[in-house]
This record gives structure tokens, sequence and C-alpha cells, in this order.
């Protein structure tokens, strides 16, 4: 086997086996990350679409955030539930809003 001797494995063995381990560490690093970093685009996203759009937005991203925390917690799964969370209030609270003031506007006489 190249690389070792009679007597076992060398350094170069070793080093070759930690930079191997690290970059199957990094690998399911990035599959663990995906749906949080989705998750995180769509709270964003629900919050800028604040209205009918921000709810079903949101709605899937807090799916896609519940679904990250359950196969690893990571941080980026816990913000996107956070911010997935504010764009659902803030949206609830937009179609709250138009809905009660739609009604108040048309009582006005148009110009």
């Amino acid at each position: 086997m190249p690389g070792s001797t009679p007597g076992g494995p060398t350094l170069k063995t070793f080093i070759k086996l930690g930079k191997l381990i690290s970059i199957q560490k990094m690998a399911e690093k990035e599959k663990t990350e995906g749906l949080g970093i989705s998750a995180f685009t769509l709270g964003v996203l629900g919050i800028i679409f604040a209205g009918t759009y921000g709810v079903i937005i949101s709605i899937a991203g807090l799916i896609f955030s519940i679904v990250q925390q359950k196969r690893h917690k990571t941080r980026m799964g816990k913000t996107a539930f956070i911010l997935n969370i504010i764009g659902i209030v803030l949206s609830i609270v937009a179609i709250i809003l138009y809905y009660k003031l739609v009604p108040l506007l048309n009582q006005f006489p148009s110009a």
C-alpha cells in the first residue's frame, strides 16, 4: 500500500484521511443546509410580499424550516422559522387592514 511502511500507516496517510473526512463533513453540511437556505429565502420573500402571496410563501417556508430542524438543527433553520412566523403574522395583519380600510375608503365621494 503506498504511503505506508511495514510498521503501519505514515503521516501522509493520516493527512490524506483527514482531508477526506473534512471534505465529507463539508458535503454533509451542504446537504443539511439546503432546506434551511430555501426556508430562509421564502421567509424573506414572505415578508416582502406580505398579503395573500406572503401567507402562501411563508407557510411553505415554515414547512421547509420545520423539516430542516427535524433532520438537522441549524441556525439557518431556526432563523428561517422565525422569519416565516413574522411573514405569516405580517401577512394576516395586512389582509385584515386591507379588508377593514377598503370599505372606509369607498365611503368618500370620488373626485
